[in-house]
């Protein structure tokens, strides 16, 4: 299993569409993975936590880490913060140990996603383990109030 150790999370608002695309985890940006958890809070503090209007881009990828897979569209905003990662992107579907497929791709690009987003969640996760148990390891929460 690929870990990725404290990550720094955004994600969309509640009940987003999103959220229902992702079956068991949650969908998100990491602003910045592999850090210790000293590491992580320090980040966490110094990071400008507004809401952020996103987009989908039309690209759709297929990575492969270690065993790790992920299907995921880049996103991109109009106005990007300091902290934007350079491959920003939102993830739609995790597995291990088994390729993406050219005709699973087409397929998942055919499903009607809603394009834009708001994001108003900063997270601390713990990325350890299976990726269902993510969820269960987080470590810190901003939410903003819209």
């Amino acid at each position: 299993m690929q870990n990725f150790k404290y990550c720094i999370w955004c994600l969309p608002e509640e009940g987003h569409d999103w959220y229902r695309r992702t079956y068991g985890y949650y969908p998100h940006i990491s602003i910045k993975t592999n850090l210790e958890l000293d590491e992580a809070i320090l980040l966490f503090k110094k990071i400008k936590k507004d809401p952020l209007d996103i987009y989908l881009t039309d690209e759709i990828i297929a990575f492969n880490g270690n065993g790790f897979n992920a299907l995921y569209y880049k996103v991109g905003t109009k106005e990007s913060p300091d902290w934007w990662p350079v491959d920003a992107h939102i993830s739609f579907d995790y597995r291990y140990n088994k390729l993406y497929t050219i005709s699973e791709l087409e397929l998942f690009s055919k499903i009607n996603l809603e394009k834009n987003c708001k994001i108003t969640k900063y997270w601390i996760v713990r990325c350890e383990g299976h990726y269902m148990n993510w969820k269960n390891q987080i470590v810190e929460i901003y939410n903003n109030k819209i």
